[in-house]
């Protein structure tokens, strides 16, 4: 069955969920496949995959989140985000058709119910013939019983741990 979607998620606690997305976006696009890559949670505009995926190509890169959420803090701007997230992807998929369509740290939205799973199941049914990648820690039960591929990132070390920052062109 070609035309069957393939829904992949990344999740756990590990590093490597958005740098293996960014790889299967890479091998789509090398394919001539048009990928579309929405970053929730994440704002910066100085990761190493938002300066060299702004230039267009084969992958539209857009971010739609206002950094890091915690639970204890408040979060109508992060809800605002998603929302308008979640709203950019729905003209994206209806104005263009995607080979691929990566939905990276989707789990964080999900789980602090900044959207229902609900919508996101919704669109992952209308687009079937859409190759999906959702990624993010503690992908919930329903997701990774409907998807056809997934992988637990585990964190086995890491030098957070130590103190050591985040390492340009590594981590971001």
């Amino acid at each position: 069955m070609l035309n069957k979607r393939t829904l992949i998620i990344y999740t756990g606690n590990g590093k490597g969920k958005t740098t293996a997305a960014i790889g299967s976006a890479v091998r789509m696009a090398g394919h001539n496949g048009r990928v579309l890559m929405m970053q929730f949670v994440k704002c910066e505009k100085n990761t190493g995959e938002f300066k060299y995926l702004k230039g267009g190509g084969d992958i539209d890169l857009i971010t739609c989140g206002c950094g890091f959420i915690f639970k204890d803090k408040n979060l109508d701007k992060h809800k605002k985000a998603a929302k308008k997230g979640m709203q950019i992807l729905l003209e994206k998929l209806e104005d263009t058709f995607y080979n691929l369509v990566i939905l990276d740290e989707i789990f964080y939205i999900v789980n602090y119910k900044l959207i229902g799973s609900g919508e996101l199941l919704n669109i992952l049914h209308k687009f079937d013939k859409v190759d999906f990648i959702l990624t993010g820690r503690d992908a919930p039960a329903e997701f990774v019983k409907l998807a056809d591929i997934v992988t637990e990132m585990k964190e086995v070390k890491h030098p957070y741990k130590n103190g050591i920052p985040a390492k340009k062109g590594i981590e971001y």
